[in-house]
């Protein structure tokens, strides 16, 4: 008979997430993930099994609750434009907060692990992919009600905007000011008229 966890999954998987966000995958050890997730070794290898599969796990917890708030602001009604501006605000809000130096989590991924573990670059670009449709649906919505011009490419310019994201968290995590970023997003904005 299976036994039951004496642990909160998602508790777990938030205070992991929260050490391989600040230390990278490579610097994050066992020790230190046994120590924040208040379980011991024996019960994370049980639950997760090595390192690389609780931080596979820890990708899905965040992109689920990540990208559903991110794509929710893109598919909420009215205007696209004003979705398309919130989508960037909340960007530049989280990045600009007081965390910032942690940059985020899955462009940091995209640059530190997904080069060499095909697995984890097919899950980040499954997860672009969502973000580059979701866009794309918001441009035609746009194109729709007039508000966007017709004879723009909308999964070219969907392809732009999910670049200007990356970018931003980029920009953000070296320390670029507020101003800077809000004026990368208000020229990008400029592409849709």
């Amino acid at each position: 008979m299976a036994r039951t966890r004496s642990f909160d999954e998602d508790e777990v998987l938030d205070r992991a997430m929260a050490l391989f966000w600040r230390k990278g995958f490579e610097a994050t050890s066992i020790e230190g993930l046994v120590s924040v997730s208040g379980i011991n070794r024996a019960s994370m290898y049980a639950a997760f099994g090595d390192k690389r599969r609780l931080f596979l796990a820890v990708l899905d917890h965040y992109l689920a609750r990540v990208n559903a708030e991110r794509l929710a602001i893109l598919s909420q009604g009215g205007s696209a434009t004003a979705a398309i501006a919130s989508f960037f605000g909340a960007i530049i809000t989280a990045a600009t907060g007081p965390e910032r130096h942690l940059g985020c989590l899955i462009t940091n991924t995209l640059t530190e692990v997904a080069p060499t573990d095909p697995e984890i670059a097919a899950k980040l670009q499954s997860s672009l992919q969502r973000i580059e449709t979701a866009f794309a649906e918001t441009i035609r919505r746009g194109q729709d009600m007039g508000e966007i011009a017709p004879g723009k490419d909308a999964r070219a310019l969907a392809r732009f905007f999910v670049g200007i994201a990356q970018g931003l968290r980029v920009l953000a995590r070296s320390g670029t000011t507020e101003v800077t970023l809000r004026d990368i997003v208000a020229t990008a904005l400029t592409t849709v008229g």
